[in-house]
């Protein structure tokens, strides 16, 4: 019975993320300078689809009145969910949300939620902002998971290289391990 509430915690969660105005179109100006940039990574939880955690974006400009999370991790949960996951022909997409309706859906499931304010200048801020809002838009939100290759930490990995080539990912794993060994760690 456990994964029927969380199978309804997931629907409530994508009722929450397609309702109200195109949160895209909301944030057409310019951020504040008082704006904020924050990666967002929640923990674990119990369900498969939860074993690894998850990432997002958040942008808060208290002076617009933004509070949104840009979310590479949705996806349709249906009877279909497993074996679209397995075969490797599940679609994602990007879905802008209100961020304090998203920590309380997080809250509510118990998994804790670390928020990183990243140090960006304006003009980096603003290009990694514009790059979410043309992923946002319709034509641009959906892709194929892969579970090591796209997934909601890649997409973000990929926006901030996108935006800045010159980001220095120097931490990369031992290139002699699995990806067996490597998620074991």
């Amino acid at each position: 019975m456990a994964w029927v509430s969380r199978y309804v915690a997931a629907v409530l969660m994508g009722i929450i993320l397609l309702a109200g105005p195109d949160a895209a179109a909301a944030q057409t100006a310019d951020l504040s300078p008082e704006a904020d940039v924050s990666l967002i990574t929640i923990l674990p939880g119990p369900a498969v689809y939860e074993a690894f955690g998850h990432s997002a974006v958040r942008v808060h400009d208290p002076e617009q009145g933004i509070d949104r999370l840009y979310n590479y991790g949705t996806f349709q949960f249906d009877r279909w969910f497993v074996p679209k996951f397995l075969y490797g022909q599940l679609d994602y997409y990007l879905s802008v949300a209100s961020f304090p309706a998203a920590l309380r859906h997080y809250e509510q499931l118990g998994r804790p939620v670390v928020e990183q304010t990243l140090n960006l200048t304006p003009e980096q801020r603003s290009a990694l902002v514009g790059f979410l809002r043309v992923n946002a838009q319709p034509e641009n939100r959906v892709y194929r998971y892969d579970f090591l290759f796209d997934n909601c930490s890649t997409r973000i990995r990929d926006a901030c290289t996108d935006v800045w080539p010159t980001v220095d990912w120097s931490d990369a794993p031992d290139p002699q391990l699995t990806f067996r060994e490597m998620l074991d760690r």
